[in-house]
């Protein structure tokens, strides 16, 4: 019997160990296709199942006084937008200028919310994205789900606003915020999560108050992890840099902001936290306590799973709280869009809480479908009751049945000549070089201190007040109704209610105009005067 060598046992050897490296080569590379196919399959049906909600909710009827800023832009050159964006809007450049790019291939009003769905759909699959590799393949599934069919993330998803967009932007703040508490020098990290943090910040006028939350839960996840020395410094110096950039906005937000919202009180905040939760019908029915009681069940569930406190406690609860007391202390900013960025984060609360507390699986993915059941119903009841009563489009089709020859359009405000002229001329006028004669006393005082070419350059003077429709005249606002009223009808366009123009009462009757006709439509005030009196029918 011949024993084998020693030479010839290594061989062997050698080559088992080359056949088993092989095939944990091969298995590895199979499991790592059956990963991306599965990424890929799971992706594409919470994109299916997202645009299958939205698209319920399109075409609009029309848009509201808030969207016809954001059209005026999309429908204008870059410098043009950006002069509008800045003269008369209060909230920074960034969506705006995506926005007006996005006109470039088109300004109908589906083309331009598809640019909201859009941003809205890639947000679901940022969450799954992100939230597999921060927890798990379920955790992840789940809460991209919820926020695929979440209300106010489908509400808002169909709105010509920004809030799609910061809804993403939020995804990939708090995942990079996540990625520089876990590791101590990824310097990629620190960059991404600078730049997630400016572009949200410069999308929104309470981008600031946004970045609080994202700053807090990435420190909290640091100090229960002991980082010191240099890596919570490089995060610390990185930080301070974005927060001088964001000085602009703060002040800017804190200058031009005027809104007038209630403060919140015990039955507005439940109704309030229903709604960002997706039950808001629920509410309507049993009453605000539902949104209170949710409150309670949250904190009980975040108490007996730590995986989830630092999200529930720094991106869910801590916003709200702090909303809550600023709405006391200085000043009400309780309306549901301010929280639009918690929305992901709601999700993934609900989702890390479900799997922690229900050990059955198939109970588990049971409660998850009726929750995704109860999202749909609350989401086509949303989509079928706007918050906004504004209806350009229909006050635009009144006016082109009826405008004679000689008519005068006249409307004080801009969103009000913005939407009319939008629906009744087209999106080709250039609003940059219409504009009311009469500046606000703060505009008086800046241009007087600019040059006269530059007033041209810069389009900050009125080229005309008018613009043509066939023989008829739409006037924009604060001009004397003198300089332009002849001998034929006006008709006075402004919102329902509004007194910000006293003015206007007295001007009409100096020119001793009378009123023919006086409708409520749609949000708006619509009046005709004549210069006589009308023969009776």
């Amino acid at each position: 019997m011949t024993t084998p060598s020693n030479a010839e046992t290594g061989a062997a050897v050698s080559a088992a160990d080359h056949r088993k490296q092989s095939n944990s080569a091969a298995d590895h590379r199979k499991q790592s296709n059956s990963d991306a196919a599965t990424t890929v399959a799971v992706s594409a049906g919470l994109v299916l199942l997202g645009l299958a909600v939205r698209l319920t909710g399109l075409p609009k009827d029309s848009f509201w006084m808030d969207e016809m800023w954001s059209a005026v832009c999309a429908a204008q050159p870059l410098f043009d937008a950006l002069l509008t964006i800045l003269r008369f809007d209060l909230h920074p450049p960034l969506y705006y200028l995506q926005l007006s790019a996005w006109g470039v291939f088109g300004t109908n009003d589906t083309w331009l919310v598809a640019n909201s769905v859009t941003w809205s759909i890639l947000s679901v699959v940022a969450l799954y994205l992100t939230a597999r590799r921060v927890y798990s393949e379920r955790v992840a599934r789940t809460a991209a789900l919820f926020l695929s069919v979440l209300p106010i993330s489908v509400y808002y998803s169909l709105e010509l606003r920004m809030y799609a967009l910061i809804s993403f932007l939020a995804v990939w703040a708090w995942y990079f915020n996540y990625r520089c508490a876990a590791s101590a020098n990824d310097r990629r990290a620190l960059i991404a999560t600078a730049v997630a943090e400016l572009t949200l910040v410069y999308s929104h006028s309470l981008g600031p108050f946004m970045l609080s939350f994202f700053l807090l839960y990435s420190l909290t996840l640091q100090l229960e992890r002991r980082s010191v020395g240099r890596s919570l410094a490089r995060w610390i110096a990185v930080q301070l840099v974005v927060c001088v950039a964001t000085l602009p906005v703060a002040l800017n937000s804190i200058y031009r902001s005027s809104s007038n919202y209630p403060t919140p009180g015990f039955e507005r905040i439940g109704e309030l936290i229903a709604s960002l939760f997706g039950v808001e019908p629920l509410a309507g029915l049993l009453g605000s306590w539902v949104g209170h009681a949710i409150v309670v069940g949250v904190l009980l569930g975040m108490w007996r799973t730590p995986s989830a406190r630092a999200i529930g406690l720094t991106l869910v609860a801590a916003p709200l709280a702090t909303a809550i007391g600023l709405s006391y202390a200085v000043k009400p900013i309780w309306i549901g869009r301010v929280f639009i960025f918690t929305a992901p984060f709601i999700c993934l609360l609900c989702s890390l809480l479900l799997w922690n507390l229900i050990t059955s699986r198939r109970l588990a993915w049971g409660l998850a479908g009726a929750a995704v059941a109860v999202l749909i119903w609350s989401s086509s009841v949303a989509i079928a009751h706007p918050m906004y009563p504004e209806n350009y489009r229909a006050v635009a089709e009144k006016l082109a049945g009826r405008l004679q020859p000689g008519d005068r359009v006249y409307m004080p405000e801009f969103p009000e000549f913005w939407g009319i002229a939008w629906y009744l001329v087209g999106p080709d006028w250039s609003s940059m070089e219409i504009q009311g004669s009469i500046p606000t006393p703060r505009w008086q005082s800046i241009l007087r201190h600019i040059d006269a070419r530059w007033k041209a350059r810069l389009k900050l003077e009125p080229r005309t007040q008018h613009l043509a429709y066939g023989d008829a005249r739409l006037v924009i606002g604060r001009t004397p109704l003198v300089d332009f009223v002849g001998d034929g009808r006006l008709w006075v366009i402004d919102l329902t209610g509004d007194e910000r123009h006293p003015e206007l009462g007295a001007e009409l009757a100096a020119l001793e105009l009378r009123e023919a006709e006086l409708s409520l439509e749609h949000g708006l005030r619509i009046r005709l005067f004549t210069t006589h009196v009308q023969p009776a029918s």
